[in-house]
């Protein structure tokens, strides 16, 4: 497998997780490594054990016995390795946790488009208020470090995002008046 993880880490030198799929559509859970051992004190080497784990996994058996069935009824993909900046511990548990927090909530919404659990208008809705408000706290943090005033800014993102919610579903897409969604 050559898959390259979103954010550029190609896992071709070692390859993925046993029974990792290549679809991230299709998987149930994304599976990524932190290869990180910067506060290490005696003997390092933990930042090498998600490729590790990758390698050892290829010896495992994709079938449980006791469980009575295989892995391949969990679907899951391996994203990769979290690239890590050298040496900085705040700024890599900041990476670490942008990845989870991108990661999660994608994960919830891809579901519930798959079970059909939401409409497709509602999903057209929350992608929308989404991409509104995509980096509201990153925009207004740059936006502070010029001097602006943070409630503006993000009492403003955030009203934008509600009005834009507002106006298209009462007024552009009503319950009925959204085309149902194309090419199945």
């Amino acid at each position: 497998m050559t898959a390259l993880a979103p954010w550029g880490r190609s896992l071709a030198r070692g390859g993925a997780f046993l029974g990792a799929v290549d679809d991230y559509a299709r998987a149930r859970g994304v599976l990524f490594g932190a290869p990180m051992d910067f506060t290490v004190t005696f003997r390092p080497g933990a930042r090498l054990a998600p490729q590790r784990l990758r390698e050892v996994s290829q010896v495992l058996e994709e079938y449980s016995f006791s469980l009575g069935e295989s892995l391949a009824r969990h679907p899951f993909a391996d994203a990769g390795d979290v690239s890590l900046p050298p040496g900085n511990v705040a700024a890599s548990l900041e990476a670490i946790e942008g990845v989870v927090a991108g990661i999660a909530p994608a994960g919830v919404i891809i579901e519930a488009a798959r079970t059909k659990e939401i409409s497709y208008r509602d999903l057209l809705l929350v992608n929308m208020f989404l991409s509104a408000c995509h980096a509201l706290i990153e925009d207004t943090a740059l936006f502070i470090a010029v001097g602006a005033d943070p409630w503006v800014i993000l009492g403003g993102r955030v009203l934008l995002g509600v009005v834009l919610l507002f106006v298209a579903g009462r007024l552009v897409w009503p319950d009925a008046g959204l085309p149902e969604k194309r090419g199945g």
